[in-house]
């Protein structure tokens, strides 16, 4: 298991080492949190993505990146379902930025079908193809569709930007009293993931 951090940048960076160090890798599967683009799916709620869609810059159409299919895929959602653990299947957008309120994550949604936003998946998937590996996708809900995001600002590498992330909770109240409801929702979607590879991981027995 790695960390790859925020964004795509890092995220393919941190996939290409770990393959590198682990030549004989036999399929990928990427985990994390992400935010809900479609009403119903809460925080803790798992989402096994069916394809991958990302759009890369600003002003950049949605593209189609990977397809997740075979008998991999088929024994991980067995495990699960074996586990008593329910998931959504659906698309999983990566953005190349985070989309902070409902208006922007309900777009997205109308835009690429999307059910579910992170922004490393799409990253993990293009290396997965180049080396010819399976990859499958598991995600945990961290904020629901109309959550507004509240966290700080990162730019395209990744990297906190610390004046931008302090501009903006200055004079903005309401925004810092966001933080204790996304530390509740990262501990459950924490949780949640942790149960679904300990499932998948054990074909089916949580233990």
């Amino acid at each position: 298991m790695i960390n790859h951090g925020i964004g795509m940048a890092r995220t393919r960076e941190a996939v290409c080492r770990a393959l590198d160090a682990i030549p004989d890798a036999e399929f990928i599967i990427g985990t994390g949190v992400a935010g809900a683009l479609t009403a119903g799916l809460e925080p803790g709620d798992i989402v096994f993505a069916d394809r991958v869609i990302a759009i890369h810059q600003e002003g950049a159409r949605a593209a189609q990146v990977g397809a997740m299919s075979g008998d991999h895929i088929d024994r991980l959602r067995a495990s699960l379902t074996a586990a008593g653990i329910r998931y959504a299947s659906g698309a999983i957008l990566t953005s190349h930025c985070v989309l902070r309120s409902g208006a922007e994550k309900r777009r997205a949604k109308e835009e690429t079908g999307a059910i579910a936003v992170d922004m490393e998946t799409a990253a993990i998937a293009i290396e997965a193809a180049a080396r010819g590996l399976p990859l499958a996708v598991i995600r945990a809900v961290l904020d629901r569709v109309d959550d507004e995001v509240a966290g700080p600002k990162i730019d395209a590498h990744g990297n906190i930007r610390p004046l931008a992330t302090a501009a903006s909770f200055i004079g903005k109240p309401r925004t810092a009293l966001q933080i204790p409801r996304m530390m509740r929702n990262l501990s459950i979607a924490t949780a949640a993931i942790a149960g679904a590879i300990e499932a998948v991981a054990h074909g089916g027995e949580v233990r």
